[in-house]
């Protein structure tokens, strides 16, 4: 064998050796496994709270094996880009009666639309902004109304979103008490926006603090995702200042959004993007001097996480996750282009029960003595201190 040749089969050699090492997975290393029912071909299953609590955050840790012990390669489903808020034209703008006015125009083909995104070219605000629609400019139809804001704090909040019914109306027409002028605007349509589903709760705790409502929505399971925050009541007047926190244990919260909550005459129920992988949220509404809302409702909602498995493997799978210390997996499979998944193809699975891995085996404890007791030195510390003050009692007492 020339020496060309030699190097040839040792680099083959090599590349397979690492492609099976690719294809390996010690599972020992996972505190759980489930099953994974499932047809032949593409599927796809949602995780659950279980999964999103045990696995770690973007389920980093999640392998999935076929029936003859081969790793499956798995990704997000990807979802379509959604397109721009799109220009409005702006006819006019100015103030009216103190208030300022501006008149859009969506064009000859405005199609369906529920949104505006308000240019206000200033800081520290909090206005109100009255929509209505007309298809002829000479009699329009009142839609909604709704509070924007940019408040300094802590964290500087700002929203100068318009939302409405879903209208195909060419012109809006825009009234809007507590902002200087409207210089622009862009809209979008409900199908820009992936369709949202809604979190179950375990329970909502609502508690009075002072001049304070705090509201405690529990979810039951850790590292819950949630992407949007509705909170109402059935107080017919309120425009209140809110912030919303999230914990993992209840007793360390980070904070995720400040802005305010509202209903008046053809307002909309209040939707706050956060960015939430919590067990608890808590919102704390700030009355001020005005009475505690009444029945207070919050829905959490959130996109699909849904898991494509790819085909070409022997079902049923193990899906196998619980390594704190495992980093996210990398295959072909994730880098493919959507267009090429044939995602219409995609079968559902079902996850079975969640069960403790058999084989699963605790990495060895690298901490020192003292890390691993900490009680233990607490305790050695109060006996030396107790030794201590009997030794000084016993030295005052020889003394005197």
């Amino acid at each position: 064998m020339t020496t060309r040749a030699l190097a040839v089969a040792i680099l083959a050699a090599a590349l397979a050796a690492a492609a099976a090492g690719a294809q390996s997975l010690d599972r020992t290393e996972f505190r759980y496994v489930r099953t994974l029912a499932a047809p032949a071909g593409l599927v796809s299953f949602e995780p659950d709270g279980l999964l999103f609590a045990h696995a770690r955050l973007e389920l980093a840790d999640l392998r999935i094996l076929d029936a003859e012990g081969r790793q499956v390669p798995w990704r997000r489903a990807p979802a379509e880009p959604p397109p721009p808020p799109r220009e409005v034209h702006v006819l006019n703008r100015g103030t009216r009666s103190g208030r300022a006015v501006a008149l859009l125009d969506l064009g000859r083909a405005p199609g369906v639309h529920d949104r505006l995104e308000l240019d206000i070219p200033e800081e520290g605000f909090v206005g109100r902004v009255q929509v209505s629609g007309s298809d002829d400019r000479r009699a329009f139809t009142r839609l909604s109304t709704t509070v924007v804001y940019d408040v300094a704090g802590a964290r500087r909040a700002r929203s100068t979103t318009v939302v409405y019914p879903p209208s195909d109306f060419r012109y809006l027409q825009l009234t809007a008490s507590g902002i200087e002028a409207i210089a622009g605007a862009a809209v979008t349509a409900p199908a820009a926006r992936p369709e949202l589903e809604e979190r179950p709760l375990r329970s909502v705790v609502v508690a009075q603090e002072e001049t304070r409502t705090v509201v405690t929505a529990d979810f039951d399971f850790r590292r819950i995702p949630v992407d949007e925050l509705r909170v109402s009541a059935a107080t017919p007047l309120y425009d209140r200042p809110v912030l919303i926190e999230g914990s993992n244990d209840g007793a360390r919260w980070t904070a995720l959004a400040r802005a305010r909550i509202f209903r008046f005459p053809d307002s909309l129920e209040t939707s706050i993007a956060i960015a939430g992988r919590h067990k608890f949220l808590r919102v704390t509404i700030e009355n001020a001097d005005d009475a505690p809302l009444e029945a207070i409702r919050l829905t959490a909602l959130a996109r699909p996480r849904t898991i494509l498995v790819s085909a070409g493997y022997a079902p049923p799978y193990r899906v196998f996750y619980g390594n704190p210390a495992l980093r996210a997996p990398s295959y072909d499979f994730a880098e493919a282009p959507a267009a090429s998944l044939d995602l219409e193809t995609a079968e559902p699975g079902a996850l079975g029960a969640e069960l403790l891995n058999d084989l699963y085996e605790p990495p060895e404890d690298e901490r020192s003595f003292v890390a691993r007791h900490p009680r233990a030195l607490q305790a050695t510390l109060a006996v030396t201190a107790v030794v201590l003050l009997v030794g000084a009692f016993l030295a005052l007492r020889r003394r005197a």
